[in-house]
C-alpha cells in the first residue's frame, strides 16, 4: 500500500491518495509514490512541484538517473519525463522527523 500527498505552497492539502502497488521493494514502491504525486500534479496543471523525501538515496536516483540495468530504471525513467513537463521541479531530502505526514 502507498499513499502520496499532495500540498500547496502554504501546506494545505490539495489531494490525498492511497493506491495497492502489490508486491516489491521499500525502494521502488516510494518511487512508485513519487510518480503517482507527479503524474496527478500534471494532470491538475501545475507549472511548478517539489518534492520532499526522507529517502537521500530516492534524491540521488532522480537526480543523478540510474543505469539501464538497475532494477528501478523504468520507474525513474517514467519519473524524471513527468518531471521535464513542469516549469520548474525539485526534489530534496528532508528528515522523517520534519516530514510530518510521514510521523502522524
Amino acid at each position: 500500500m502507498g499513499g502520496i500527498l499532495i500540498r500547496d505552497h502554504c501546506g494545505d492539502l490539495i489531494t490525498a491518495l492511497a493506491v495497492n502497488l502489490g508486491k516489491c521493494s521499500v525502494i521502488k514502491a516510494e518511487l512508485w509514490a513519487i510518480h503517482l504525486t507527479t503524474t496527478r500534479a500534471k494532470s491538475r496543471g501545475f507549472l511548478l512541484v517539489e518534492i520532499d523525501t526522507d529517502s537521500q538515496l530516492k534524491v540521488n536516483m532522480i537526480q543523478k538517473g540510474v543505469s539501464l540495468y538497475h532494477p528501478c530504471h523504468a520507474i525513474v525513467s517514467e519519473i524524471l519525463e513527468v518531471l521535464i513537463a513542469f516549469q520548474n521541479y525539485g526534489i530534496r531530502h528532508i528528515y522523517r522527523e520534519a516530514n510530518f505526514p510521514a510521523v502522524c
